[in-house]
């Protein structure tokens, strides 16, 4: 018998280290729960602070913005706005979220306190998305057909409007290097570069053939890289945008995900970028160290999938699923590797597993589970 046991425990020794040299298993965020909120629900945007959702019921009459809070999961707010809602700025420093009004050709301006509009601008064509820099308090809002507006945050006027294409997708901003990037996406092919200091294009940048329509975007901004959505071609181009860089304003790496991708959101705590794909009504995540695909989560039972955001500070994903009228909430953890959690029930082919890794957990804190026919394994997070 004991000399079992010690056979055991070395074959466990041996184990542990072969798993110290496998690569890492990546986690994937798990679905939590699912919000409803106001109709044709598309776009939605995030206050990291105040843990406050928004999102952009893209109904043509009846339009409003749910405010969710990221505690409870629950709506606390329905605010109304004009025909079209389209893809929320959140200004985290002065609690102002920006919603452009498509069929309406104007702008929004929420209090996050009182949850009400305080102001609507008046543009001179259909917005389409609305980015927030709060270091200079500016707010950059794409349109169709009118190039991209420049809104002071201090009185909520309009400075100036920059000539950017006719029908630009979603719209980002990098407070750091104070440039701002706008998608073309109908028809087009690539993304335009925007100077904040003199707000005029900088150039161009390719990311496909003609018709790839790029739609999404959104930044990484510790590394200085853009995630562009291309409906088209289904994938995401990665440009750097790393000033003075080799490759600044080219395109780096392109990774293929779901069926017309529309919204993206990046993590930078955990280095995830997510993708909301509409036409295959799933979820894609990018590991956006290698820039590639580590998971595909949800189904199509979240059909009409479309708009994206991410919390940083709870590690939550929200997607807007406008045919349901509802919001899917998703926690993601970081990306793990070494051990994995056992079941709740040991299978009794392995009823000696237990007491065996017991032993070897004393001396290495970690748990080794046998199933699936052999070893697998991923890092317990030990508090």
């Amino acid at each position: 018998m004991l000399r079992a046991q010690l056979f055991l425990l070395t074959m466990l020794a041996v184990a542990l280290a072969v798993l110290g040299n496998a690569p890492p298993v990546s986690a994937q965020p798990q679905l939590i729960t699912t919000i409803s909120v106001g109709p044709w629900a598309g776009a939605v945007g995030v206050n990291s602070t105040t843990n406050r959702i928004y999102v952009s019921n893209h109904a043509v009459t009846g339009a409003s913005e749910s405010v969710i809070n990221g505690v409870t999961n629950t709506v606390i707010a329905t605010i109304p706005l004009g025909s079209g809602p389209t893809w929320p700025g959140v200004n985290e420093q002065t609690n102002r979220i920006y919603v452009g009004n498509r069929y309406e050709g104007t702008l929004s301006v929420i209090n996050g306190e009182t949850n009400t509009v305080t102001k609507t601008i008046s543009l001179g064509s259909q917005p389409e998305g609305a980015a927030v820099d709060p270091t200079r308090n500016r707010i950059y809002v794409s349109t169709h057909g009118g190039g991209v507006y420049v809104i002071d945050g201090t009185d909520d006027t309009v400075l100036t409007t920059i000539a950017a294409g006719t029908d630009a997708g979603n719209i980002a901003v990098n407070p750091a290097t104070n440039r701002v990037y706008v998608p073309a996406n109908l028809g087009g092919n690539y993304v335009y570069v925007i100077n904040g200091d003199t707000n005029s294009v900088v150039t161009t940048v390719p990311v496909g053939p003609i018709g790839t329509r790029p739609i999404g975007v959104a930044l990484r901004l510790d590394t200085n890289r853009v995630y562009v959505t291309n409906c088209d071609s289904n994938d995401v181009s990665v440009i750097d945008g790393t000033p003075g860089s080799p490759t600044e304003n080219t395109v780096i790496s392109t990774v293929p995900v779901g069926g017309c991708p529309y919204g993206v959101a990046v993590d930078p705590v955990l280095g995830r970028a997510y993708v909301a794909n509409s036409s295959t009504n799933n979820l894609s995540v990018i590991d956006t160290a290698s820039n590639t695909l580590i998971a595909t989560v949800l189904d199509s039972s979240t059909a009409g999938m479309g708009g994206v955001a991410v919390n940083p500070a709870t590690s939550r994903i929200y997607v807007t699923n406008h045919s349901g009228d509802r919001v899917s909430v998703l926690e993601d953890s970081a990306p793990v590797g070494g051990i994995a959690e056992p079941p709740d029930e040991p299978s009794p082919h392995n009823s000696w597993a237990p007491d065996a890794i017991a032993l070897v957990g004393l001396a290495s804190g970690v748990v080794l589970l046998l199933a699936a026919g052999g070893w697998y394994a991923k890092r317990r997070r030990l508090s």
